[in-house]
This record gives structure tokens, C-alpha cells and sequence, in this order.
């Protein structure tokens, strides 16, 4: 139990205060009203529950720079798992994109071609992969690592939907691209035959839906008279060409009927004097007479199997015609009436002809069709446009029309970049919400915040859209992982408040924004099924949380959904009575640091059972495995603090004097082993080695040598953070990629592997999973390692004290080198240095710091001679400010004797 007083028995007005089992750190105030359980001031400390015994409060391991060479701000460090399970990470910094598996952190590749912005960046997984924002581009790594940036015509492209099935809606258009199909399943070819503009129908029979072809005013010389004409709504069977549709016509050249015509009147094509060539379907029946009279160009005429009769006077005066096809034989041919009309001319038998030209509709706003495919097959085609330059329709031909009888046509094209075209078809380009002259794709590739949620990756943050959030269509068939329906996307709130994050929380979407103007400021939104193919399912709004500032990150952090805002590190909580939710501040023990940081900054990731708020230099460590019920009723979390993280360039080494002489240069015995704070030269002997010395005053040159410790440079803050397996990386303004020395628990460090009696065995056994104290600096530079005990009064707050001569005692998790230092600060007087530990002045019964270790199974209760007199109110302060010197502490505690009353000053 923390902070237990007791009244001594034997020994009237003793009393014991003892600091032990603290559960983190209490900012409020000038802690004089916190809990003995925290501290008033940790700096660089944790409880480290991976270690033997998770009891102590010890410093945080140190982190290394793994990488020197990165140019530009890192933005974004994010994870993903190849297909074989190995685990790596991408890390943007500056316009690169880089990949590093964490099983080999000293090998980093460039995998992506191209540039991406340098800007802070956002990720979700997206399918078997992980899509990258940067708020200019989209960038999609394969579960192989390899990065792609997703635009049209790249190697990456987005998913291209069938926006339309035999002409009716099958599939959204996708954002990521203007490229779209349009797919035909040919059941009868003959429903989708050309019918030539300019020609004249009627409706002869409306119940039946039988029309015929009475006069033609096109401009093509090439006529094609379709199988079916669609009137309104309706499609109308074509089976006539009346008498004279054609007379007189001497523009045309050619004619192909299709099959469903079973009559050709009288005179239909008589005197079309260009006419070259008429080739008939098998299912015309009878040729009214003089049909082809007077065609002096005639030479090709193709009569189908189904004739019966042929009217008097057909091809007279067609003086070129010297040749007719008939698609059945000549038995067949024998029994057609009235063939004395085409006396003198051979007959080709058994000669089918199965052209046809085929019109396909466009559905799509379609700026240019660029690709027809029969199946696999390429075939040629041409395009149709209308007064407002959209492609209408495309027609092909095709040498037998049985081999599309089943056949799946479709079209590849590209939609038009006119929103003009958009405003009626529905969608986000066709919304309020869509800017004229945007690109589709740049609607999404412009988002910066991403959250995956339902098997879906939502989207948001484009600043052009501040409202809107964006997400991952299925596809109806094919590969649809980089698919974004025109369709698909929801807007919250008032836009003059933009969406900071997204946040999948256990049963709901929930969307923050920066500010509520009465719409709202925290939305949720749950999954609907439709039961509509087209859009299958969507995202209402199921509630609405009003009067909360967000700032930027969210999380869920043991299924507690937390996000930052105004008021800190904040949850959402349902309320047990009702569906209402409240609000509840997560972070009032670290809130007077916590609220002075540009929040908007802040980043939010989980390690090792912490939830780590990095923010600027500072990192500030909630502990899900310490908890505590506030005044109000709400929990709260236990808080650790780091400070310091980040890292320099153009530092360098810390320089101490040398106690082994060369020769070469002069020892300095008085300060042997200590820090030279004079300008360090250096010079090449003989032997090719390099020393390095410094000069004195009087001109005496004395040889200093190297370490490990830097110093000096210029600073660069944390700008991106990410914890995964165990591992807590981040990265640096000035382009450095860290990780925090955990993952060299029970790992010796070089300077004990270099000893010619190392053991592994015996290491490991020695030290266990502890990581050693040659692991404790930040990235060489010694941190400030610290802990300030309550303000307390001791619960006599209206009496003097004294403190009893050498009870003040520390129990250390023992450490190896370096001082630590103790000080004490009362009511009565300021801070004052106590001791440095160790120091021969002290007491430690006959124990060698200098053999001990952090690693140490062993703890050591240290005695100071404290002896403070006539206070209220006391406050110990530790602090360490040397690299690879760690600080342990499981408990401090001192005993006092109560003197009297306060003195009256007046």
C-alpha cells in the first residue's frame, strides 16, 4: 500500500510516511494535494511490467537511431504483414516511401517509383494490402511490400467497375479513376443491329409491337435496317419495308437488312440508282415486284433462305447484275415462286451471309470509348457523339453475327471531365458537393485521415471536402480493393468544421470533427443492409454527440474509445440508464502539461500495454493496467511522462581524459575518466592511429579519447510514432528513424561481447529478460532521468516537523554507473542538494556499486543523512542526468517527529 502514515506507539509524536507501489504521476497543483500513491514529477520514467518484478518505477530505456542516412521529415511509420507472415514497415520521410522488416532493421529498400508529397501521412489496410495518404496521392503496398501510387494508366490503377450491365446500372463510378466498362451478355445478336439514322418507322401493330420502315432522310450512304427499334420505352420488332420506303433514293449504296424483317414492299428500293449492294436476312419471305427496278449500279444482291416469292419486274433495268447469292441450295431455291424474274442470272448456292452491324448504346457520361472486346478479342468500331460532345453510341461490324450469339461485348471508356454531365446521374459527382473542375481521383488521394472499419477502408480530410467521409466499394465481380463508389460517401455536421478522425469503435463508425455550430461534433454511424445491388449497404447516422472540440487522433485503447480534444485525453461512454453518451477526461493528472502542447499535433499509438500521446518532444504514457475512479465517478487512467524525444544531427562524441598513458601525449590523472570540456584536436601518428587531445592553459597537450555519449547538434522533434509486437519506433523533423531499446531485453551489449570470458548462457541466466544499462541513453545524448515525491504535510498540516536523523532511506533497483542526485526541499527552505549517490560519505554497507547493474536481481536500501528541521511540508526530489545511468526506485520513506504549533508571524 502507497503512502502509509503511522503514529509510533513507543515513541509519542513519530510518525512514518513511506512512498512505495506509485502508481504514476500527478501534475495538478504544486503537489501538495495529490495521493502518496504518485509522484508529483516523473520525467523520464515507467513501470516496467516486462521486467522481473513490474513493482519498481525505473527509467525508460534508451532509443538509437537506426538510420542516419534519411533526408526530409519523417511523416508517417506504419506497419503490414507480408504473405509468409513477416512483418515490416513503410516509412514515409520526406517524398520517399522506404520498407524495413523488423527482423532485419539494418536493411532499408526504396520500393516505390515516384515521388509522394512531403506532408504528414495517413494509413489503413485496404484488402491484402495498405493504402498510404498524403493528402496529394493515394499509395497502395502489396502484402509483398511493394508501393505503387494508384492513378490511371499506372502501375497501380484503380478498380474499374461495369458501370452498366446490358444497359442497365450494375456497378458505381469509382472516384480513383474515369475509366469505367460497359458490358453486353448477347443473348440475340439481332436486338442490338444498327438501325441507321434517318429512318422513318410505323407502328403497325401496338398489342404485338410490330413496326415497319416506310422512308429513309438519312445522310449515310450505307443503310442498316435493324431487327428492333426502341420507341419510349418500348422495343418495337422491325418486320416490314413498305412499298417505295426507299424510291428514288440515289444517295444510298449500300443496304443490310436484319434478320425479324419477313416482307420488303413493292418498289422499295426502285430507282436508287448508286445502289451497289442489298443483302437480305433468311427470314424475308417475299420481295414485292420492281422492288430493285431501275438499279443501274445493282451488282450484289443476297436473297435468304426463307424467300417463297419474288414479285414481277424485281431487277429490271439493274444491267450490272449479273450474279445473285441465296443462302440455301439449289433444291431450296427450286421452290421460291416466280424466279422466272431473274431468268439469266447465275445463282451462288449455299452461300450464307451473316453480317451485321451492331449499335451499343453508351450509357455513361463518356468523353471517349477507347477498346470493344468480343471475349478476349479486340475488334474495331466507331464512335458516336452528340451535340454535347458525349460518346451516344458505337457501332462494329461483324462477319457472322452467330458468333455473338452468348458472346459478352464490352466496352472500355472514360468519363467525361465536365461536371455538367454528372448533375442528373447521381453520386458525389453529381452532388452539391462536388467542385467543377475537380478530378474525380483527387477526391480521395486528397483525404488524410483513414480508418478501416466493416471490412471497409473510410476516408476523410480532404480539405476540399472537410465534411465528407469516404468508402471502399465491393465490387460486383472482379478485384474491387482500390475501389471508391461515386456513391459511397456520407457528410456530418457543417462543413465550416472539418473531420479530425475516424475511429472504428466496437458496433459503430465514429467521426470527429473540430467544432460544433448546432450540428454536431461527434457522429456515429452503423451498417444498414439496402437489398440494393447497386448501393448494398450504407452508413446512417445513429447518433449524434454535440459540444466537443476534437483535435486530431482517436484510438480504442482496451475497448475504451478515447480521442483528444480540448479537455485532454478524453473517452466517450455510454450511460448505463440510457443510449446517451457522455464525455469523461481520461487525463486530469497530466492535464497541466497535456493542455500547453499544440494537441493538434498529437499522435496516438498503443505499446506494450500503454497508450503512448506523442506530442512535440514529449511523450506521454497511459497505463491500461492502472486505473483509478475520480471524484466525478468517471476512470481514469495512471500517467507516465518522457521528454526529450527526438533526436540531433550534426552531433558529436563526448570526449573524456585518458588514464592510459601512450606517450604520445600527457595524462592528467586529477581528471581521469572525466568529461573534457575543452576543444578536442586530433592527430595521425605513425602506427595509423588517430588520437585525439586537448590543450591547457600552459600549452601542456593532454590525450583525451571518444565515447559513446554525444553531445551538442541541433535538435529535431518527433514527427510520427508507431508501436507494434512489443517494438515503439518514431521519427524525427530532421528525418531520423528511432526504436526504443526494448527489444534488447536479455540482449548483452557489445561491450561485454567483446570480453574474451563472455558467456551467453551465463549472461542470459545473470540478467534475464533485463535490458542493460549500455541501452539507457537517447540516441547517445544523456536524458534526464527524475521523480519528485508529494508536497506532503504529513496529514498535520497545521504543525512542525523535524526529520528523525538518518531515517530517510531509498530502496534502489540497483543500478551500475553514473550519480544519482538527492534533493530536499521544505516549506521553510528551497530545494538544497542532500547527496549524490554513491558518495564515501554514505553508508552502503560494503556494497560496490560500480559491479552492479540494473539487470541485478538484487535491490539496495540506501540511508541519508536528511535532517531537515522546523518544516510543514517536504518534497524529495532524484534526478539522474547522465547517459547509460538508470534510475530504479521501489520505495522512499523517512520517518518525523512532530515539534508544535505553526508560529503565530503577527
Amino acid at each position: 500500500m502507497a503512502g502509509i502514515k503511522r503514529i509510533s506507539s513507543h515513541r509519542a509524536g513519530e510518525g512514518s510516511i513511506i512512498y512505495s507501489n506509485m502508481r504514476g504521476v500527478d501534475m495538478s497543483g504544486d503537489g501538495s494535494n495529490i495521493s502518496r500513491g504518485r509522484f508529483s514529477y516523473l520525467e523520464n520514467m515507467y513501470r516496467d511490467y516486462d521486467s522481473r518484478d513490474g513493482s519498481a518505477i525505473e527509467s525508460i530505456p534508451g532509443f538509437r537511431i537506426l538510420d542516419r542516412s534519411y533526408t526530409g521529415r519523417v511523416n508517417g511509420i506504419y506497419s503490414h504483414k507480408s504473405k509468409d507472415g513477416k512483418r515490416f514497415l513503410l516509412l514515409h520521410v520526406g517524398e520517399r516511401i522506404l520498407r524495413m522488416y523488423t527482423d532485419n532493421l539494418d536493411e532499408v529498400t526504396v520500393p516505390m517509383v515516384g515521388s509522394a508529397a512531403n506532408s504528414k501521412s495517413a494509413s489503413a489496410p485496404l484488402g491484402d494490402g495498405l493504402i498510404i495518404l498524403d493528402g496529394e496521392n493515394l499509395i497502395y503496398s502489396t502484402d509483398e511490400g511493394l508501393c505503387y501510387k494508384v492513378y490511371d494508366g499506372g502501375d497501380r490503377a484503380g478498380y474499374i467497375p461495369t458501370t452498366y450491365l446490358n444497359g442497365k446500372r450494375h456497378e458505381q463510378r469509382n472516384l480513383l479513376t474515369r475509366s469505367f466498362k460497359e458490358k453486353h451478355v448477347f443473348g440475340s445478336p439481332d436486338k442490338y443491329s444498327f438501325g441507321s439514322d434517318g429512318l422513318v418507322y410505323e407502328i403497325f401493330d401496338e398489342e404485338e409491337a410490330l413496326a415497319r420502315i416506310t422512308a429513309y432522310s438519312g445522310a449515310d450512304a450505307s443503310v442498316f435496317v435493324p431487327s428492333y427499334i426502341t420507341i419510349g420505352n418500348t422495343s418495337y420488332a422491325v418486320k416490314e419495308i413498305a412499298n417505295d420506303a426507299f424510291r428514288d433514293n440515289t444517295a444510298i449504296t449500300r443496304v443490310k437488312i436484319a434478320e425479324g424483317v419477313y416482307y420488303i414492299g413493292k418498289q422499295a428500293f426502285s430507282g436508287c440508282a448508286s445502289l451497289i449492294s442489298v443483302i437480305m436476312p433468311d427470314t424475308v419471305t417475299e420481295i414485292g415486284s420492281g422492288c430493285f427496278n431501275n438499279c443501274a449500279a445493282l451488282t450484289e444482291l443476297h436473297f435468304g433462305r426463307a424467300t417463297e416469292r419474288l414479285g414481277n419486274s424485281l431487277i429490271s433495268q439493274c444491267h450490272s447484275l449479273s450474279e445473285i447469292s441465296y443462302s440455301g441450295s439449289a433444291e431450296d431455291f427450286s421452290l421460291i415462286e416466280n424466279t422466272s424474274v431473274i431468268s439469266g442470272k447465275s445463282v451462288l448456292y449455299d452461300t450464307p451471309r451473316r453480317e451485321i452491324r451492331i449499335k451499343i448504346e453508351v450509357c455513361s457520361p463518356c468523353a471517349e470509348i477507347s477498346s470493344l472486346t468480343v471475349g478476349e478479342a479486340s475488334v474495331s468500331f466507331t464512335s458516336h457523339k452528340d451535340s454535347s460532345g458525349l460518346v451516344d453510341y458505337v457501332t462494329a461490324d461483324f462477319d457472322d453475327k452467330n458468333l455473338l450469339g452468348g458472346a459478352k461485348i464490352t466496352l472500355l471508356g472514360t468519363l467525361s471531365p465536365d461536371r455538367a454531365h454528372y448533375l442528373n446521374g447521381g453520386g458525389f459527382l453529381g452532388s452539391e458537393f462536388f467542385s467543377d473542375g475537380d478530378s474525380p481521383e483527387k477526391i480521395i488521394s486528397g483525404c488524410r485521415i483513414a480508418e478501416t472499419y466493416d471490412g471497409r477502408v473510410f476516408l476523410s480530410g480532404n480539405p476540399k471536402y472537410p465534411s465528407c467521409v469516404f468508402y471502399s466499394t465491393r465490387a460486383a465481380d472482379g478485384d474491387g480493393a482500390l475501389y471508391f463508389g461515386d456513391y459511397d460517401y456520407f457528410c456530418d455536421g457543417s462543413e465550416g468544421f472539418g473531420i479530425t478522425s475516424l475511429l472504428a469503435a466496437s458496433s459503430s463508425l465514429i467521426v470527429f470533427k473540430e467544432g460544433d455550430d448546432g450540428a454536431g461534433s461527434v457522429f456515429y454511424h452503423t451498417p444498414r443492409e439496402t437489398g440494393v445491388d447497386f448501393v448494398p449497404k450504407i452508413y446512417p447516422t445513429s447518433y449524434i454527440h454535440g459540444g466537443i472540440r476534437a483535435y486530431g487522433a482517436s484510438a480504442s485503447f482496451f475497448d475504451d474509445t478515447v480521442f483528444i480534444c480540448d479537455g485532454g485525453l478524453c473517452a466517450l461512454e455510454k450511460e448505463k440508464t440510457n443510449l446517451s453518451r457522455s464525455v469523461s477526461v481520461r487525463s486530469s493528472n497530466v492535464n497541466a502539461g497535456l493542455l500547453s502542447e499544440d494537441l493538434s499535433s498529437a499522435l496516438l499509438t498503443k505499446w506494450q500495454g500503454y497508450l503512448v500521446l506523442a506530442v512535440g518532444e514529449r511523450i506521454y504514457l497511459a497505463d491500461s493496467r492502472a486505473t483509478f475512479t475520480n471524484e466525478s465517478g468517471g476512470m481514469e487512467y495512471e500517467w507516465f511522462y518522457l521528454s526529450g524525444i527526438g533526436a540531433y544531427t550534426a552531433d558529436v562524441p563526448v570526449y573524456r581524459y585518458s588514464a592510459i598513458p601512450t606517450g604520445d601525449f600527457e595524462i592528467n590523472e586529477a581528471l581521469a575518466d572525466c568529461v573534457c570540456q575543452g576543444v578536442v584536436s586530433s592527430s595521425v601518428f605513425p602506427d595509423a592511429k588517430l588520437r585525439y587531445y586537448t590543450t591547457a592553459e600552459d600549452g601542456t597537450k593532454y590525450e583525451v579519447y571518444p565515447t559513446e555519449e554525444r553531445t551538442g547538434g541541433t535538435f529535431h522533434k518527433l514527427s510520427a510514432v508507431h508501436g507494434v509486437d512489443n517494438l515503439l519506433f518514431f521519427g524525427t523533423e530532421g528525418g531520423h528513424i528511432c526504436l526504443f531499446n526494448t527489444d534488447k531485453r536479455g540482449v548483452a551489449p557489445e561491450c561485454e561481447r567483446a570480453s574474451e570470458d563472455f558467456d551467453e548462457a551465463e549472461y542470459k541466466r545473470c540478467f534475464g529478460r533485463a535490458i542493460h544499462s549500455s541501452f539507457y541513453s537517447f540516441a547517445g545524448h544523456a536524458p534526464r532521468y527524475a521523480l519528485v515525491t508529494p508536497y506532503d504535510n504529513c496529514d498535520y498540516p497545521h504543525l512542525t516537523k523535524s526529520t528523525v536523523k538518518g531515517s530517510l532511506t531509498v530502496k534502489f533497483k540497483t543500478y551500475s554507473r553514473g550519480e544519482i542526485n538527492l534533493e530536499v526541499g521544505t516549506d521553510t527552505e528551497s530545494y538544497k542538494q542532500i547527496c549524490k549517490i554513491p558518495s564515501a560519505a554514505l553508508s552502503f554497507s560494503d556494497v560496490d556499486f560500480g559491479g552492479l547493474s540494473l539487470a541485478s536481481r538484487d535491490a539496495v536500501t540506501v540511508s541519508i543523512g536528511e535532517k531537515e528541521k522546523g518544516w510543514v511540508e517536504k518534497q524529495i526530489s532524484l534526478f539522474s542526468e547522465q547517459a547509460y545511468a538508470p534510475i530504479g526506485i521501489y520505495s522512499i520513506a523517512y520517518r518525523f517527529r512532530v515539534k508544535g504549533k505553526i508560529k503565530n508571524n503577527r
